[in-house]
């Protein structure tokens, strides 16, 4: 059964599609805010309604649907915090 957050994120979803770095904002939003229970259909429907991003769709879902969030592929979109040390 669809809720009113996984509603609310297709929409927003289909509406960045056409930028890469924008739908992978949202998806990361929408993968925070969505009940856990509801994940597995969401990254279904991710996977079906924008296949080119499926990659990127399935590496967040892993992260997520084991209770934690990293990137394991991409360690810049983390970077570590530059520190003068004298």
């Amino acid at each position: 059964m669809e809720n009113e957050k996984m509603a609310f994120y297709k929409v927003v979803l289909s509406n960045v599609r056409f930028d890469f770095q924008l739908f992978e904002k949202e998806l990361i939003k929408a993968m925070r805010r969505i009940e856990p229970e509801h994940l597995t259909e969401f990254k279904n429907w991710c996977i079906q309604t924008f296949p080119k991003y499926q990659d990127i769709i399935q590496e967040n879902y892993v992260g997520f649907s084991k209770g934690y969030y990293y990137r394991i592929q991409n360690p810049s979109y983390f970077p570590l915090p530059t520190h003068n040390v004298d």
